[in-house]
Protein backbone atom coordinates (compact mmCIF):
# COMPACT_ATOMS: atom_id res chain seq x y z
CA UNK A 1 0.00 0.00 0.00
CA UNK A 2 1.78 3.38 -0.91
CA UNK A 3 -0.12 5.52 1.46
CA UNK A 4 -0.97 4.38 5.07
CA UNK A 5 -2.28 6.05 8.03
CA UNK A 6 -0.24 6.24 11.40
CA UNK A 7 -0.78 7.70 14.87
CA UNK A 8 0.48 10.89 14.56
CA UNK A 9 3.33 12.46 16.74
CA UNK A 10 0.98 13.99 19.27
CA UNK A 11 -2.97 13.13 20.24
CA UNK A 12 -5.64 13.96 17.62
CA UNK A 13 -6.52 17.36 19.00
CA UNK A 14 -7.90 20.55 18.19
CA UNK A 15 -5.15 23.21 17.52
CA UNK A 16 -5.00 26.27 20.01
CA UNK A 17 -7.57 28.18 17.94
CA UNK A 18 -9.79 25.49 17.95
CA UNK A 19 -10.46 25.13 14.09
CA UNK A 20 -8.02 21.74 13.21
CA UNK A 21 -7.59 18.28 13.80
CA UNK A 22 -4.62 15.91 12.10
CA UNK A 23 -3.95 13.15 11.12
CA UNK A 24 -0.95 11.57 9.61
CA UNK A 25 -0.19 9.01 7.24
CA UNK A 26 3.33 7.11 6.07
CA UNK A 27 3.66 7.23 1.70
CA UNK A 28 6.14 5.35 -0.24
CA UNK A 29 7.14 7.62 -3.39
CA UNK A 30 10.24 8.98 -5.30
CA UNK A 31 9.61 12.59 -4.66
CA UNK A 32 7.92 14.99 -2.18
CA UNK A 33 5.79 15.89 -5.38
CA UNK A 34 4.32 12.51 -5.77
CA UNK A 35 4.06 11.87 -2.17
CA UNK A 36 1.31 14.66 -1.93
CA UNK A 37 -0.09 13.41 -5.21
CA UNK A 38 -0.51 9.86 -4.00
CA UNK A 39 -2.00 11.63 -0.75
CA UNK A 40 -4.42 13.75 -2.06
CA UNK A 41 -5.33 10.64 -4.56
CA UNK A 42 -6.86 8.70 -1.27
CA UNK A 43 -10.82 10.00 -1.39
CA UNK A 44 -11.28 9.00 2.12
CA UNK A 45 -8.45 11.59 3.30
CA UNK A 46 -10.33 14.68 1.42
CA UNK A 47 -14.05 13.38 2.84
CA UNK A 48 -15.95 14.35 5.59
CA UNK A 49 -14.31 12.19 8.24
CA UNK A 50 -15.30 11.69 12.07
CA UNK A 51 -12.24 12.12 14.83
CA UNK A 52 -12.27 12.59 18.17
CA UNK A 53 -10.44 15.06 20.19
CA UNK A 54 -8.88 14.94 23.34
CA UNK A 55 -12.01 14.95 25.81
CA UNK A 56 -13.45 11.96 23.82
CA UNK A 57 -16.51 13.94 21.32
CA UNK A 58 -16.60 12.93 17.97
CA UNK A 59 -15.91 15.83 15.65
CA UNK A 60 -17.33 15.76 11.95
CA UNK A 61 -14.01 17.06 10.36
CA UNK A 62 -14.34 18.50 6.43
CA UNK A 63 -11.69 18.63 4.16
CA UNK A 64 -8.15 18.88 4.57
CA UNK A 65 -7.61 22.77 5.38
CA UNK A 66 -2.83 21.79 5.08
CA UNK A 67 -0.81 18.86 4.45
CA UNK A 68 2.97 18.58 5.60
CA UNK A 69 4.95 16.23 3.61
CA UNK A 70 8.38 15.48 4.85
CA UNK A 71 11.17 12.62 4.33
CA UNK A 72 11.24 10.29 6.88
CA UNK A 73 14.65 9.45 8.41
CA UNK A 74 16.53 7.46 7.35
CA UNK A 75 15.30 8.11 3.60
CA UNK A 76 16.33 11.46 3.38
CA UNK A 77 18.44 10.84 0.04
CA UNK A 78 15.35 9.78 -1.76
CA UNK A 79 14.26 13.35 -1.36
CA UNK A 80 17.60 13.91 -4.32
CA UNK A 81 18.27 10.95 -5.55
CA UNK A 82 14.50 9.99 -6.72
CA UNK A 83 14.91 6.68 -5.42
CA UNK A 84 11.41 5.91 -3.60
CA UNK A 85 11.74 6.56 0.08
CA UNK A 86 9.45 6.94 3.08
CA UNK A 87 7.05 10.03 3.39
CA UNK A 88 5.30 11.34 6.32
CA UNK A 89 2.98 13.50 5.81
CA UNK A 90 0.67 15.40 8.64
CA UNK A 91 -3.23 16.48 7.33
CA UNK A 92 -5.00 19.40 8.92
CA UNK A 93 -8.71 19.18 9.05
CA UNK A 94 -10.91 22.05 10.31
CA UNK A 95 -14.23 21.11 11.87
CA UNK A 96 -17.64 21.11 10.08
CA UNK A 97 -19.54 23.95 11.96
CA UNK A 98 -22.75 23.19 9.74
CA UNK A 99 -22.16 26.78 8.48
CA UNK A 100 -19.26 27.72 7.31
CA UNK A 101 -17.63 30.15 5.03
CA UNK A 102 -18.76 29.97 1.20
CA UNK A 103 -17.94 27.04 -1.18
CA UNK A 104 -17.07 27.86 -4.72
CA UNK A 105 -18.89 26.93 -7.11
CA UNK A 106 -17.16 24.78 -9.72
CA UNK A 107 -15.51 26.73 -12.50
CA UNK A 108 -17.08 29.95 -10.55
CA UNK A 109 -15.97 32.81 -8.55
CA UNK A 110 -13.51 32.44 -6.16
CA UNK A 111 -14.06 32.71 -2.51
CA UNK A 112 -11.79 34.80 -0.45
CA UNK A 113 -11.53 35.18 3.52
CA UNK A 114 -8.90 36.88 6.01
CA UNK A 115 -7.32 34.49 8.76
CA UNK A 116 -5.75 35.71 11.71
CA UNK A 117 -2.47 34.40 12.12
CA UNK A 118 0.96 35.30 14.01
CA UNK A 119 4.88 35.37 12.50
CA UNK A 120 8.00 35.42 14.13
CA UNK A 121 10.26 38.15 13.76
CA UNK A 122 13.36 39.64 15.14
CA UNK A 123 13.62 42.25 17.51
CA UNK A 124 16.79 44.06 19.28
CA UNK A 125 14.15 46.09 21.99
CA UNK A 126 12.39 44.69 24.99
CA UNK A 127 8.10 45.55 25.19
CA UNK A 128 9.50 48.77 27.17
CA UNK A 129 12.28 49.77 25.16
CA UNK A 130 15.01 49.09 25.97
CA UNK A 131 17.92 47.34 24.11
CA UNK A 132 18.37 43.12 23.87
CA UNK A 133 21.80 43.14 24.75
CA UNK A 134 24.00 40.53 27.04
CA UNK A 135 25.87 40.78 29.93
CA UNK A 136 28.86 42.01 28.18
CA UNK A 137 26.38 45.13 26.40
CA UNK A 138 27.02 43.00 22.87
CA UNK A 139 23.24 42.05 20.98
CA UNK A 140 22.42 38.71 20.35
CA UNK A 141 23.89 36.93 17.50
CA UNK A 142 21.36 35.46 16.41
CA UNK A 143 18.83 38.00 17.37
CA UNK A 144 16.01 37.06 19.87
CA UNK A 145 12.70 36.51 18.03
CA UNK A 146 9.09 37.49 19.35
CA UNK A 147 5.36 36.68 18.00
CA UNK A 148 3.63 39.67 15.64
CA UNK A 149 0.27 39.12 14.73
CA UNK A 150 -0.63 39.09 11.02
CA UNK A 151 -3.19 38.23 8.51
CA UNK A 152 -3.36 35.99 5.66
CA UNK A 153 -6.18 36.28 2.38
CA UNK A 154 -7.07 32.66 1.53
CA UNK A 155 -8.52 31.72 -1.70
CA UNK A 156 -10.37 29.03 -2.41
CA UNK A 157 -11.78 27.78 -5.94
CA UNK A 158 -12.70 24.85 -7.67
CA UNK A 159 -11.88 23.54 -11.71
CA UNK A 160 -12.97 20.89 -14.00
CA UNK A 161 -9.75 18.47 -13.95
CA UNK A 162 -9.03 14.82 -13.86
CA UNK A 163 -5.57 15.22 -13.14
CA UNK A 164 -4.79 15.78 -9.32
CA UNK A 165 -0.53 15.25 -10.79
CA UNK A 166 -1.15 18.73 -12.96
CA UNK A 167 -2.38 20.66 -9.62
CA UNK A 168 0.54 19.33 -7.76
CA UNK A 169 3.06 20.39 -9.75
CA UNK A 170 1.36 23.73 -10.50
CA UNK A 171 1.27 24.21 -6.91
CA UNK A 172 4.92 24.18 -6.71
CA UNK A 173 5.35 27.11 -9.07
CA UNK A 174 3.95 29.62 -6.84
CA UNK A 175 4.32 28.13 -3.02
CA UNK A 176 7.20 30.47 -1.59
CA UNK A 177 7.25 32.93 -3.79
CA UNK A 178 5.96 36.36 -4.13
CA UNK A 179 4.12 38.23 -6.78
CA UNK A 180 6.05 39.57 -9.47
CA UNK A 181 3.82 41.75 -11.33
CA UNK A 182 1.11 44.15 -9.14
CA UNK A 183 -1.55 41.46 -7.40
CA UNK A 184 -4.99 42.24 -5.60
CA UNK A 185 -3.52 46.15 -4.86
CA UNK A 186 -0.31 44.89 -4.06
CA UNK A 187 2.71 46.49 -5.58
CA UNK A 188 5.56 43.91 -6.45
CA UNK A 189 7.14 41.70 -3.69
CA UNK A 190 4.50 42.57 -1.42
CA UNK A 191 2.80 39.09 -1.11
CA UNK A 192 4.23 36.00 -0.01
CA UNK A 193 2.81 32.53 -1.12
CA UNK A 194 2.76 30.45 2.08
CA UNK A 195 0.50 27.46 0.42
CA UNK A 196 -1.48 26.03 -2.67
CA UNK A 197 -2.67 22.63 -2.64
CA UNK A 198 -5.00 20.96 -4.46
CA UNK A 199 -7.84 18.81 -3.36
CA UNK A 200 -9.32 15.99 -5.69
CA UNK A 201 -13.02 16.73 -4.96
CA UNK A 202 -14.22 13.95 -7.21
CA UNK A 203 -13.24 12.18 -10.68
CA UNK A 204 -14.07 15.29 -12.54
CA UNK A 205 -13.17 18.53 -9.97
CA UNK A 206 -9.65 19.77 -8.10
CA UNK A 207 -10.53 22.18 -5.22
CA UNK A 208 -7.53 24.73 -5.05
CA UNK A 209 -6.89 26.61 -1.51
CA UNK A 210 -4.22 29.29 -1.32
CA UNK A 211 -3.05 31.37 1.82
CA UNK A 212 -1.10 34.34 1.32
CA UNK A 213 0.48 36.94 3.00
CA UNK A 214 0.80 40.55 2.66
CA UNK A 215 3.70 43.07 3.82
CA UNK A 216 3.37 46.77 3.20
CA UNK A 217 6.63 47.91 1.52
CA UNK A 218 8.46 50.60 3.38
CA UNK A 219 10.64 53.37 3.29
CA UNK A 220 14.87 52.95 4.42
CA UNK A 221 15.91 56.64 4.49
CA UNK A 222 14.89 58.01 0.84
CA UNK A 223 14.21 53.94 -0.32
CA UNK A 224 11.51 52.38 -0.78
CA UNK A 225 12.08 48.56 -0.07
CA UNK A 226 9.36 46.25 -1.48
CA UNK A 227 7.55 44.40 1.59
CA UNK A 228 9.18 41.00 1.11
CA UNK A 229 13.00 42.35 0.03
CA UNK A 230 15.25 42.03 2.85
CA UNK A 231 16.90 45.47 3.46
CA UNK A 232 20.07 45.97 5.68
CA UNK A 233 22.45 49.01 6.83
CA UNK A 234 25.54 47.81 5.79
CA UNK A 235 27.78 47.50 9.20
CA UNK A 236 31.08 45.32 10.05
CA UNK A 237 34.33 44.59 11.90
CA UNK A 238 36.43 45.08 8.20
CA UNK A 239 36.52 47.76 6.34
CA UNK A 240 38.00 47.69 2.92
CA UNK A 241 41.95 47.62 1.91
CA UNK A 242 43.20 50.75 -0.03
CA UNK A 243 45.28 49.22 -1.92
CA UNK A 244 42.64 46.35 -3.12
CA UNK A 245 44.02 43.74 -0.68
CA UNK A 246 41.58 41.66 2.22
CA UNK A 247 39.48 43.86 4.12
CA UNK A 248 41.36 45.18 7.04
CA UNK A 249 40.00 45.60 11.32
CA UNK A 250 38.32 48.59 11.94
CA UNK A 251 40.18 50.47 14.93
CA UNK A 252 39.25 52.08 17.89
CA UNK A 253 40.77 55.27 18.93
CA UNK A 254 43.08 53.47 21.36
CA UNK A 255 44.31 51.44 18.10
CA UNK A 256 42.48 48.24 19.21
CA UNK A 257 40.25 45.77 16.84
CA UNK A 258 36.72 47.17 17.67
CA UNK A 259 33.95 44.37 19.13
CA UNK A 260 30.83 45.84 17.85
CA UNK A 261 30.10 46.39 14.13
CA UNK A 262 30.12 50.17 13.02
CA UNK A 263 28.43 51.65 9.68
CA UNK A 264 30.61 51.28 6.71
CA UNK A 265 29.72 53.67 3.35
CA UNK A 266 29.00 52.40 0.17
CA UNK A 267 32.55 52.05 -0.76
CA UNK A 268 33.21 49.46 2.57
CA UNK A 269 35.25 52.28 4.60
CA UNK A 270 34.27 53.25 8.10
CA UNK A 271 31.32 55.90 7.87
CA UNK A 272 31.48 58.95 9.34
CA UNK A 273 29.29 60.24 12.11
CA UNK A 274 27.36 62.51 9.48
CA UNK A 275 27.42 59.75 6.65
CA UNK A 276 24.05 58.84 5.75
CA UNK A 277 23.39 55.17 6.55
CA UNK A 278 24.08 52.89 3.19
CA UNK A 279 21.03 50.44 2.93
CA UNK A 280 21.50 47.15 0.57
CA UNK A 281 18.39 45.25 -0.47
CA UNK A 282 18.69 41.23 -0.97
CA UNK A 283 15.57 39.40 -2.81
CA UNK A 284 15.91 36.02 -1.23
CA UNK A 285 12.41 35.16 -2.22
CA UNK A 286 11.69 34.04 -6.13
CA UNK A 287 8.53 35.63 -7.58
CA UNK A 288 6.11 34.40 -10.08
CA UNK A 289 2.87 35.90 -11.40
CA UNK A 290 -0.04 35.44 -9.55
CA UNK A 291 -2.09 36.86 -12.13
CA UNK A 292 -1.46 33.86 -14.04
CA UNK A 293 -3.77 31.78 -11.57
CA UNK A 294 -7.03 33.93 -12.99
CA UNK A 295 -8.15 34.33 -9.19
Amino acid sequence: MAVTEIAPSSPLVIDENGKSITRAFEILAISEIQAEALLLSEKSIQRNVALTDAYGNTISASVCQTIEIAPKSPNVAAKTTGTTGLYVARVAYAPNTGGGSEEPEPDGDPVYRIEDGFEQLPVDHDAAGNPIVNKAGVPYDPPLQAPRPTEFLVVEWIVTDTNIFAGAVKSRQYRGRTNSTAWHGAEIKEVLCHSLRPIQQDDNTVKFSAKFQYKDSFLAGSTTIPGWVTAIVERGLEETDDNGGPPNAILDANGDEITSPVRLKADGKRAAAGDPDVITQWNLIPTADFNALGI
